[in-house]
Formats: structure tokens, C-alpha cells, sequence
């Protein structure tokens, strides 16, 4: 949307409709809660459709109009890290470059997004303004909508049917599992609140076939 706005890299954003963006400290250490300020005057603004945005240019000032496109609630950060790990804090996704590397295709960084996207889904980590990201057990509310197992497997259920929904392919995560136990010792034994690479990716393979025959039969992709 920016893009086709006509905004390039390097503009300056100096108001939101007749809302002023708040200007950041010349001098200081850099802080984020200012410009998290300025993103939610934008994005509440895009909430409502297209808005106009000031912009400062090579000494110029203008109006462009932005028209926004509905797209993924959460950002998605790669971390620096040699570590295998992915997460979810409720309003971010986070993997490291290390297991974005691991990944051989965009079907099993899908698997791994998924699952991540899953907790958000599925409310296991609710962001708390103040205190930042927050565990939740909603096991008896899962349980009451006929769901059963604890949050890991829930995640890995819910966050399969979400890669299949975007059009990749669930049979590469149970693969998947089988080779990162293989490579990774952590995970090929049962840890607290997961289970083992090898009992995933069994779980996931019978996930798999309940959304191959959905496909099918064309029926809706939901778990």
C-alpha cells in the first residue's frame, strides 16, 4: 500500500489525516515507545480505509493517500540466533535465523509460523501492555469447544490447518519433526509442556490426513 501510495524509503511522516506525528528526541539514547505511538496513530487510521498521510520530501510537503489492505494481524521478526527456536509472545512471531535456515521450503516454515500463530490464535499468550507477554492454560476452554490436549499440541493441530488454509503443504510436517529431532537433541525427548519430536510428528501426520480428506471433499478447513 505504501508503495502504491507513491511513499518511498526516507520520506518523512509528519501527520495522519489532521492527527501530528509526535517527533522523536534529537539527542539520547533511541527509545521505541514514541514511534510505537506513531504506528498506532497509523494503523487505527488505516483501520477506518484509505487515509491521508502528510509527508516531508527533499523540502517538500504533500499529501499522498494511503489505501489499506487487510493482511496478517501479528509481525512476523527473525532473531539473530544460532539457536533453534521459534515463539510467540500474543502479538509478535519471532524465529530465529538459525531455524529459518533449518527450514528447507516455505512448507515447513510455514509448519513452524503456524504453530507460532496458533498460540495467538487459540489465546495461549495473551500481551499485557505493562508486563509484555503473558502465558495462559485455556485448556478447559478449549475442552468445552471439543478439543482435547494441552497448548503445544493444540498449537500444532490449529497451527497445521493454518498452513493448509494458505495453500501449503501439510505433509511436509510431520518429515519435518522427524529430521529436527534428528538434528536436534533438545526436542528428540519429551520437554515440559512438549512432547518429543517423534510423538509430534505422528500427531501431525494423523492432523494431516483429517485435512487431505477435507481437501477432498472439499469441505472447510477447520480443525
Amino acid at each position: 500500500p505504501a508503495d502504491a501510495a507513491g511513499l518511498r524509503i526516507g520520506d518523512l511522516l509528519l501527520a495522519v489525516g489532521a492527527t501530528p506525528l509526535s517527533a522523536g528526541e534529537q539527542a539520547g539514547a533511541a527509545e521505541w515507545e514514541g514511534l510505537e505511538a506513531n504506528i498506532r496513530t497509523l494503523d487505527a487510521a488505516l483501520a477506518q480505509g484509505p487515509t491521508a498521510v502528510t509527508v516531508q520530501r527533499d523540502g517538500e510537503t504533500f499529501d499522498v493517500t494511503v489505501q489499506p489492505r487487510r493482511a496478517c494481524g501479528y509481525e512476523v521478526q527473525l532473531d539473530p540466533s544460532d539457536e533453534l527456536n521459534a515463539r510467540a509472545d500474543g502479538r509478535r512471531l519471532f524465529i530465529s535465523t538459525a531455524l529459518a535456515g533449518f527450514s528447507e521450503s516455505d512448507d515447513e516454515l510455514a509448519v513452524i509460523l503456524g504453530h507460532e500463530l496458533a498460540h495467538h490464535v487459540l489465546g495461549h499468550r495473551p500481551w499485557n501492555a505493562a508486563g509484555g507477554a503473558a502465558r495462559r492454560n485455556n485448556d478447559g476452554a478449549w475442552r468445552t469447544e471439543g478439543g482435547s490436549g494441552g497448548a503445544e499440541q493444540q498449537a500444532d493441530r490449529v497451527g497445521l490447518y493454518l498452513a493448509a488454509r494458505a495453500g501449503y503443504d501439510p505433509a511436509v510436517a510431520a518429515p519435518f519433526w522427524r529430521r529436527f529431532g534428528e538434528s536436534n537433541w533438545r526436542v528428540r525427548f519429551p520437554q515440559i509442556g512438549h512432547a518429543s519430536a517423534g510423538a509430534r510428528a505422528a500427531a501431525l501426520e494423523a492432523v494431516q490426513r483429517e485435512i487431505q480428506a477435507k481437501q477432498r471433499t472439499g469441505g472447510e478447513l477447520l480443525p
